[in-house]
């Protein structure tokens, strides 16, 4: 299977969209998240990042469409395998340097530590050591969806064919409990509308993948779009779960915000999704690629270390730097350093090691499409 360049460029968007999202409210005097955004030290971002979450829904696409490219022609174990090799090196050490820096802090290792170990395992029951862990749990389930689609296509006409049939599953099924929640939210329908609501917004409706499904049902269809061309059932799944994701992000958006912010980011990123797919090889010329690889390669860390780590690092360099502005650049410089160095040297030990250990002689190499982490 080829790699996708020009999706890297795109993941790195999107974990910048995240960043850029936490820290215009991280507190200045000490570590602490969301602060108001008038004495947050960073708070002049706040009006051009508040939609930065979406993010996350983006990177649900991405893994959608990369996860369908990596688990072609791979047995359910070897998927298993590659992911965990692509997952939880970087999640280690990430999680290390989170319980490092919340002990600095005064927090009380005892207490941090149930927390760590959830987040090295990627327990379903949090509280995490970092609070972006959960959606590393909702990927992780979707990684055992595809698995067990893996197992079970044999019985119905091969992977492709099983891959649809999943997708259109989870599709409709989120599709169905999204617009539940928007009911609720909308109307008056429902007694104890609010109770209702909470429930429904539980962590469980993501750990069964209700909430997000219709995110990752996209990315699989366009995957398939762009491989094998569009046909008139994958055009209607198409239009159907981006309306739903369409109204996912407008029921994640607080009521005092417009949504078409968050909308149209997301939007114009499942756009890039497919045009960067399918024409990105010739975008991204070979003079790019040398450049394309670490960006992608230092996505993931940067999103895994950039919200503890950089809660951590706010009070301390405010004690030297007045200006918020300069601030601002060497926080965000000292992440992208520390997310480079984890991706160029510590992550990737751990990743050969662990290929060693887990493919054997004679077992299959690792597909290069199986990098790609969304």
């Amino acid at each position: 299977m080829r790699y996708y360049w020009s999706l890297d460029l795109l993941r790195f968007i999107s974990a910048v969209l995240v960043l850029f999202f936490h820290i215009a409210a991280f507190r200045g005097d000490a570590p602490g998240w969301p602060f108001g955004v008038g004495e947050a030290p960073l708070g002049w971002l706040y009006p051009f990042s508040w939609f930065g979450w979406i993010g996350v829904q983006i990177f649900f696409v991405l893994s959608g469409f990369i996860i369908s490219a990596s688990a072609y022609n791979s047995t359910a174990l070897d998927f298993l395998k590659r992911r965990g090799i692509r997952v939880f090196p970087a999640l280690w050490l990430s999680a290390a340097l989170a319980l490092a820096a919340r002990a600095f802090w005064g927090e009380p290792l005892g207490e941090l530590l149930p927390s760590f170990l959830r987040s090295i395992v990627l327990s379903p029951k949090g509280p995490y050591i970092d609070g972006v862990a959960w959606s590393l749990v909702v990927e992780a389930i979707f990684y055992a969806f595809i698995a067990l689609v893996i197992l079970i296509a044999p019985r119905f006409g091969g992977f492709q064919r099983s891959l649809t049939l999943a997708a259109y599953g989870l599709g409709i099924a989120s599709t169905v409990f999204t617009l539940l929640v928007w009911l609720v939210i909308n109307t008056s329908l429902f007694a104890d509308q609010q109770q209702f609501l909470a429930f429904l917004r539980g962590f469980t409706f993501d750990l069964l993948l209700l909430r997000h499904g219709a995110l990752f049902a996209v990315g699989i269809l366009l995957y398939q779009t762009v491989e094998r061309g569009a046909s008139r059932y994958s055009s209607l799944g198409l239009v159907v779960f981006i309306s739903a994701s369409v109204v996912q992000i407008a029921n994640n958006t607080q009521a005092d915000l417009n949504a078409l912010c968050p909308v149209l980011a997301w939007l114009a990123a499942t756009c890039m999704i497919y045009l960067g797919a399918k024409y990105g090889d010739g975008a991204a010329g070979q003079s790019l690629r040398p450049v394309m690889r670490p960006i992608g390669l230092m996505t993931y860390p940067l999103y895994l270390n950039h919200f503890v780590l950089g809660q951590a690092l706010v009070p301390l360099f405010a004690l030297w730097i007045s200006s918020s502005a300069m601030l601002f650049v060497v926080l965000l410089v000292t992440l992208l350093a520390n997310a480079w160095l984890i991706s160029q040297f510590p992550e990737l030990w751990i990743q050969r090691y662990l290929r060693k250990v887990l493919f054997r002689q004679g077992a299959p190499r690792v597909a290069k499409t199986a990098m790609n982490k969304a």
